[in-house]
């Protein structure tokens, strides 16, 4: 179902800019769902401005040939929008938020407005690497072993980067 149709069937108005659409899997009463970012009066020239922007959630009915409103949510103007975990996964200016399935809209089940600042690394050993924040926070992370084990075998990460997963794929899974 392409943009246009979508505006034919008045699931959404000329004034309503699309900027995405997600297919999404939030929970097992409604089944598949359709995300839709959408900015209404989005203006880049002369100076970008825009009076408000929204996050639909549809679901399938009649065997998947229309659309159902299920939430719709104002939020800034949703830049980015992926399925991560059973939930939605946004970007919305210069936020990261992960929003739920509510009763009646979508809620914010985490976001992180602080830029964290990498301020020192440290390289631990082949697979560890050390790190640290303006904020005092401090972290490790390590390799996965079986990527490890293939870096291991081929140093130079052609084989890896030959059988790399796109990101289509990924988020099928």
């Amino acid at each position: 179902m392409g943009i246009q149709s979508l505006r034919q069937t008045g699931v959404f108005l000329a004034s309503d800019y699309l900027i995405q659409g997600q297919l999404l899997q939030l929970d097992k009463e409604h089944g598949t769902l359709f995300a839709v970012g959408t900015a209404k009066g989005l203006l880049f020239w002369p100076k970008r401005s825009l009076i408000a922007g929204f996050i639909h959630i549809y679901k399938f009915v009649d065997d998947s040939k229309s659309l159902e409103l299920l939430r719709k949510t104002q939020v800034g103007v949703p830049l980015f929008l992926c399925r991560f975990q059973g939930r939605l996964l946004t970007g919305i200016g210069s936020v990261l938020r992960l929003y739920d399935l509510g009763k009646k809209r979508l809620y914010i089940f985490a976001d992180d407005r602080v830029p964290r600042w990498l301020t020192a690394s440290y390289h631990v050993d082949s697979d560890t690497m050390a790190g640290a924040d303006k904020f005092g926070n401090v972290y490790f992370m390590r390799l996965p072993q079986d990527v490890s084990d293939e870096i291991e075998e081929d140093p130079t990460g052609r084989k890896l980067s030959g059988s790399r997963e796109s990101l289509m794929e990924l988020q099928t899974r």
